[in-house]
């Protein structure tokens, strides 16, 4: 890479990486967009694969390991076109980006000389042409048989595409060709070693070479970086935590992009040096990238909210078990955390309540909804558990006699869960209670509008309907009076209770005075045969007379 593109973090090497990678203890494997695929294994001490050892060492090459252009006239910067345009096109390259590099390497063909097909070769892997970029290499070989790009960027691609013996062949036809080694090759020396089973070290040490011949080498970034990612595991593996956060560092430093060097680098922070300040962000930044790493980020999220648990900050354990919840982390739900976070809850309806028996109903309702995230519960369950809560204070509010700070507990119990039992059994009391102070106050209309809160709370209790329509009958309000009455009656018999006949005489008179005579000689009529029926109601005589002259006046009319 020329240095005015930015050898160190230019950009992913596109011969050394994407597609599907291994990871270490750590590591773990992912899915890359349109990257070519080279395979990492961490197979420590496995013998090198297809008998490469001379192909791989320093020595293959001849001179020492700081040496540079041996066989050529020009030096590798010379075989570079300093063109913006191709600069760009190796940067595109290198950040594994066809679809913009296309039309720009198309542009640059027979303007390069052996770099114009070369460039297309790799641009040809990129897509997918597993067989095609070969034709273009050679095209490139005949330009100059002894230019090393076209042997190196062979070995290279074949390298990328797991073809390690086709690699090395192309290596030896190189350094045969040019009679030593150049910058180029020992790029691809170390490409191919850092794609051998336990030749990673080997690799770093060819492609620092290549680097220190030629900082301005094009596809050194990318290579670099994976080098020093793959060596950081084998560190992490033997126990050497401190050089595997040293390599995950400078894998970063050239290959900034690249989201496996991302992750590790945050998961050695975390394994090794305990340090979740720090990593946590970087994998942060890998969630937004890759969601997949959701769970595994929401377990670490669980252990940083563990160590601030013990620790003592209660705060920051909460906000990470939250966000250890939110990314789906069963953990949470578990154990001491869960416990914790089921005492943070309680707390806050305790807080929801103060802040309700203090008249202050959106710090009670916020306090509220800090329980709900806090809990981890289905809000529907969550929300009845906790209205019974509420409604036992309430309650007790309403023992005391404080029908305000009841009242304001009420409207909290309804925020809670309107539909639980607790909370309209203690509705359907406030409300009653409510309407009696109303009454005593010769205050009608709030008497009734409190009273049919009440009945409307508890639809299935006979009293409340019945005191409902007492009300209305006093107020006048004859026809709704009569229907109130009427359901008074009708839940009392489905609950099988008794019937007063009072009850049905004062039903009755409503209805007539609401002019629904014919309404109410049937309900006089019915209350009379459940009256002589039942031998034992007790029926006073005087009523039982009462009723008995209004059906037949009923009648006569």
């Amino acid at each position: 890479m020329d240095q005015v593109e930015g050898t160190h973090g230019a950009g992913h090497c596109p011969v050394v990486g994407a597609g599907a990678r291994r990871g270490a203890a750590i590591g773990r494997a992912r899915a890359r967009g349109p990257r070519l695929a080279l395979a990492f294994p961490l197979a420590l001490g496995l013998p090198l694969a297809l008998g490469l050892p001379l192909a791989l060492g320093l020595s293959a090459c001849g001179g020492s390991s700081d040496g540079g252009e041996v066989a050529s006239g020009t030096t590798s910067a010379d075989r570079r076109d300093p063109r913006p345009e191709a600069i760009e096109a190796r940067r595109l390259l290198d950040q594994g980006r066809p679809d913009l590099a296309r039309p720009v390497v198309e542009s640059l063909q027979g303007l390069l000389g052996a770099e114009g097909p070369l460039l297309l070769a790799r641009l040809k892997v990129l897509e997918g042409d597993t067989l095609g970029w070969l034709a273009d290499v050679e095209r490139a070989r005949a330009m100059d048989p002894k230019d090393p790009r076209p042997y190196a960027t062979a070995a290279e691609l074949y390298a990328a595409l797991y073809r390690r013996k086709a690699s090395q062949d192309w290596l030896e036809r190189g350094i045969e060709a040019v009679g030593g080694r150049t910058p180029e090759l020992m790029r691809a020396q170390g490409v191919l070693a850092i794609s051998t089973p336990g030749a990673a070290k080997q690799g770093l040490e060819l492609l620092e070479a290549a680097e220190r011949a030629d900082s301005g080498l094009p596809f050194l970034g990318r290579a670099l970086g994976q080098a020093y990612l793959v060596t950081a595991k084998e560190a992490m593996a033997t126990g050497a935590d401190e050089l595997a956060l040293e390599r995950t560092a400078k894998s970063l430093e050239y290959d900034p992009d690249d989201l496996d060097a991302r992750q590790y680098r945050g998961e050695v922070l975390l394994a090794a040096a305990k340090d979740y300040d720090a990593a946590l962000p970087i994998l942060e930044e890998v969630y937004a990238e890759r969601p997949s790493y959701g769970p595994e980020l929401g377990k670490w999220h669980w252990s940083a909210g563990l160590k601030e648990q013990i620790s003592g900050d209660p705060g920051a354990a909460r906000d990470h078990y939250l966000r250890a919840r939110e990314l789906g982390s069963r953990d949470v739900e578990e154990g001491s955390a869960r416990t914790f976070m089921t005492g943070l809850a309680d707390a806050q309806i305790v807080a929801a309540m103060g802040a309700a028996r203090e008249g202050d109903p959106e710090a009670a309702e916020a306090a509220l909804e800090r329980a709900l995230v806090l809990a981890g519960e289905p809000r529907e369950s969550f929300r009845r558990t906790y209205a019974t809560s509420i409604a036992a204070d309430a309650q007790s509010a309403l023992d005391a006699g404080d029908l305000d700070v009841a009242g304001r507990l009420v409207d909290l119990a309804i925020e809670a869960d309107r539909r639980a039992p607790d909370t309209a059994l203690v509705t359907g009391r406030y409300h009653f209670e409510r309407s009696l102070a109303a009454v005593e106050g010769k205050d009608v209309e709030a008497a009734l509008g409190h009273a049919k809160k009440a009945a409307a709370a508890n639809p299935d209790a006979p009293l409340r309907w019945q005191f409902l329509g007492e009300l209305q009958h006093a107020a006048g309000e004859y026809s709704d009076a009569a229907d109130s009455l009427a359901k008074a009656r009708d839940y009392a018999l489905a609950a099988d209770e008794d019937v007063p006949l009072e009850r049905s005489i004062l039903l009755a008179e409503c209805l007539v005075l609401a002019d629904r005579e014919p309404e109410a000689e049937v309900a006089l009529e019915r209350a009379l045969d459940r009256a002589r029926a039942d031998a034992l109601a007790g029926v006073d005589a005087a009523q039982l007379e009462h009723a008995e002259a209004m059906l037949r006046m009923l009648r006569d009319d």
